[in-house]
């Protein structure tokens, strides 16, 4: 007789291992919860170094618990506790930065956290208590967009505010400040008039490339959007873009020095270290359609040099891509990488964990046809219940069977000398952890016998690396 299965959580259990499209909706993220309220968005997203995940915008609540405006999350994606903002914040949270003390700077429109006056800008502790010893500050401006943190500790201030500025000259959306939050004197950004910095990129030589909406001229030339500056503001001379182009929303590093951006004018482009378009990039702004205005928001390159892309675009190179895509490193649109419906509504952040889950965030309400208020994440080529923390393992090394099970499961692998298995639950406990020494292919047995119906992750550690694996108990 054949065996019908008609739990609902079972038949999810099932489509998470069955399901191995990269792009697609990860329903392992966040199982148990909707995310942000209906209609509310998400404006920031920070990968911590631990992997949880730090997450921002104009919203009250995660999951049903009250968070005004900023909330952690483990890397799961369900709340993590032990950050509490208290009340929150009055406002919007448009940026935030981590820096290498665990401390969170956080950007926006906001007028107070927890109770505390505070205009723009603050510090959070590791807890998501206010750091009262930073002070900012920034004159008048009340509109942050980007906060970024130097090596030496020194934050830069990117802000889009129609009447503000920092401390200095009439329009002045660029500043950096000492890490205690007072003015940085030795900062005098060269650009001149700014109405917005959309994006900040820091340079391993500590140059920084400026992305937003103004003009300045340089060789009797005018320019526009995008710039970059020596350490100390000034404009680089030796970076020279090709005229005007419209404003820009994103601009990220490639590891060989290239920079990408996404603009309105060119959705994304490639630009050369002397400021020269890479015209050996094949995407084009008429790649991306399908929106009144398909804008690309958002830029992340992944470990392997290919580039997710995301906002408000329903076609890219004329394929369906519902507001996100991968290209590979030339350009081209990576077929492999196919969102499906995808969100249904605009993407304004990507955030890549360690084993490859791409994370969005924005105004949508569901992905893939599943219900994922303003933050999901999709599968890359490693997390698709196959996930790698490191390359060094091959994805043949490891195998288990049968999957799923109703408790017995045998673990194989290839992999000689010490190894380390752990078992994690949906909701990021241990339940199972024991070192082996193995010798060239064996088998070992692991029963989940005792455990609770559910998906579990295997995670196999070995000095090569780490891969995991996902099981369902039935």
């Amino acid at each position: 007789m054949e065996r019908r299965f008609t739990s609902p959580f079972l038949a999810l259990c099932l489509a998470l291992v069955a399901r191995a499209q990269p792009g697609a909706n990860d329903p392992t993220f966040n199982i148990w919860g909707q995310g942000l309220e209906p209609g509310q968005v998400l404006y920031s997203m920070v990968v911590q170094p631990d992997g949880r995940i730090l997450i921002a915008g104009s919203f009250t609540k995660y999951d049903g618990i009250t968070r005004k405006g900023i909330a952690r999350l483990e890397s799961n994606g369900l709340l993590d506790p032990t950050f509490d903002p208290g009340s929150g914040v009055v406002g919007d949270v448009f940026a935030m930065s981590v820096q290498t003390d665990g401390r969170v700077l956080v950007g926006g429109n906001f007028t107070s956290y927890n109770g505390t006056l505070c205009h723009g800008l603050l510090r959070l502790n590791s807890d998501g208590s206010a750091d009262a010893s930073f002070v900012p500050s920034i004159g008048n401006i009340n509109n942050i967009k980007v906060v970024t943190v130097q090596a030496d500790g020194k934050v830069l201030l990117g802000a889009r505010d129609c009447s503000g500025s920092f401390t200095g000259a009439i329009g002045n959306k660029l500043a950096r400040l000492n890490s205690d939050g007072s003015t940085d004197a030795t900062f005098n950004q060269g650009i001149g008039y700014i109405d917005a910095v959309n994006s900040l990129t820091i340079l391993p030589d500590g140059r920084m490339i400026v992305g937003g909406e103004f003009m300045y001229q340089a060789d009797g030339t005018w320019h526009s959007s995008l710039a970059r500056l020596n350490s100390d503001g000034s404009m680089d001379s030796t970076f020279t873009t090709p005229g005007t182009i419209g404003a820009v929303f994103a601009t990220v590093l490639q590891p060989d020095g290239s920079l990408l951006t996404s603009s309105l004018s060119s959705r994304v482009a490639r630009y050369d270290p002397d400021g020269s378009l890479d015209a050996s990039f094949l995407n084009t702004g008429s790649d991306f359609g399908g929106d009144m205005d398909p804008w690309v928001n958002a830029i992340a390159v992944q470990p392997d040099g290919r580039i997710i892309t995301a906002g408000r675009f329903q076609t890219c190179a004329g394929i369906a891509r519902k507001r996100v895509a991968r290209l590979h490193s030339d350009g081209s649109l990576d077929h492999a990488f196919d969102p499906g419906e995808g969100p249904d509504d605009e993407v304004n952040v990507i955030a890549l964990q360690p084993d490859g889950g791409v994370l969005v965030g924005g105004w949508f309400g569901t992905v893939g046809g599943v219900q994922r208020y303003g933050i999901a994440r999709l599968n890359s080529d490693n997390n698709q219940g196959v996930s790698t923390g490191l390359s060094g393992i091959g994805m043949d090394a490891f195998t288990l069977f049968p999957n799923p099970t109703d408790g017995p499961l045998t673990m194989r692998t290839n992999i000689s000398g010490l190894l380390e298995v752990n078992i994690i639950d949906i909701a990021g406990r241990t339940v199972f952890a024991r070192p082996m020494d193995r010798a060239g292919l064996n088998d070992q047995l692991i029963d989940l016998s005792a455990q609770p119906n559910g998906v579990y992750t295997i995670q196999l550690r070995s000095a090569q690396g780490v891969v995991t694996r996902r099981v369902v108990k039935r």
